[in-house]
């Protein structure tokens, strides 16, 4: 193995061994270290109980991959973590509760960096805050801003974007037509660009995490080659299902899956339902959907429901099948009246 990859290099906690100058540990939290030449390249955070561990490196073709067997139930044996020898670097705009839950994700992978608007009080050890112009010119730009302030965004700051000729800009928005239509209007179309949007946020990532939940991505018919890298990443580095779809088609079926089911959360929201003691499977599943929306913030509420060109027909289709019911119950109603 040594051989044919280049280094072999194999360490436990409270030991370590250097080949080549690369150097892996773990230390004392649970974090898993590489270093070259004595600074710190790489840590890849392992689940809170995984104090004593096997490791092995290879170095091939400039990526570090790391074999770890922990002592921990969940993985019993090797399991392979890829380190790039440099991370990239990773600007979030806009760090709200999704982008925090999209900065745990991603710390493994890239170095981060988030700007907002507004005041950021706390943000996590692994996340820097930075200017605007810092984070826009980086190798890898996220946009997680609501899709009602994204062209205001556009006009003020496209020629920031422009500037990062190299960079790979994505968003994260909850429906996909209009900031692609942004990003063609505003963006130089010689930088790549791609819609994404992740199927989970705080609620559903909060017991069990991100693992095999669905994330869609927007690509062109015909996939760029770095489509296919992202494609991957997702799939294989951050364990995600990867559904790809038109823009259109997304927000289509957008309107059905988030604008109505957070439109009957928020209906419920004057009902206060609760926990029963007499409670039906039925009726806990509703609660259950309530509870996790209606954490939700007021932007992502207004983007689902204003922003999908979609979601005002599917809206008054679901408010006129109710109208329907009611009067179907009022008829049957006077009928019994009427006998």
């Amino acid at each position: 193995l040594a051989a044919a990859a280049g280094l072999l290099l194999c360490a436990s906690e409270g030991k370590s061994s250097s080949v080549d100058g690369a150097y892996v540990h773990v230390d004392g939290k649970g974090n898993l270290i590489l270093s070259i030449d004595g600074q710190v390249k790489s840590t890849y955070a392992l689940p809170a109980n995984a104090y004593t561990a096997s490791i092995m490196v290879v170095k091939q073709e400039g990526t570090y991959k790391v074999f770890y067997k922990g002592v921990y139930p969940e993985i019993t044996q090797f399991k392979l973590i890829n380190f790039q020898g440099e991370k990239m670097d990773c600007g979030i705009i806009g760090f709200g509760n999704f982008s925090r839950v999209m900065a745990e994700i991603l710390q493994n992978f890239f170095s981060l960096y988030c700007y907002d608007t507004r005041t950021i009080y706390e943000i996590p050890q692994y996340v820097h805050r930075a200017t605007l112009e810092e984070v826009t010119s980086k190798d890898i730009v996220i946009l997680s801003i609501p899709v009602q302030y994204l062209e205001k965004f556009w006009q003020e700051n496209a020629h920031l974007l422009n500037k990062n000729l190299n960079g790979k800009i994505f968003d994260v928005c909850s429906v996909k037509v209009k900031p692609l239509q942004l990003a063609k209007k505003y963006l130089n179309p010689d930088i790549y660009y791609m819609g994404i949007h992740p199927m989970f946020g705080p609620m559903s990532t909060k017991d069990s995490g991100a693992k095999g939940q669905n994330i869609v991505v927007c690509p062109p018919e015909n996939l760029r080659p770095f489509d296919k890298k992202v494609i991957r990443f997702l799939q294989e580095e951050l364990c995600l299902n990867v559904v790809k779809m038109t823009a259109d088609n997304h927000d289509k079926e957008m309107a059905l899956v988030q604008g109505i089911s957070h439109f009957i959360a928020h209906g419920l929201e004057d009902l206060s339902p609760q926990v029963s003691a007499v409670a039906t499977k039925g009726y806990n599943k509703m609660l259950e959907m309530y509870q996790m929306f209606i954490h939700d913030s007021h932007d992502l509420f207004v983007t689902l429901e204003n922003e999908n060109p979609y979601a005002k027909a599917m809206r008054q289709k679901f408010i006129d099948s109710l109208l329907r019911i009611e009067k179907d119950l009022e008829d049957l109603e006077q009928k019994k009246a009427d006998n």
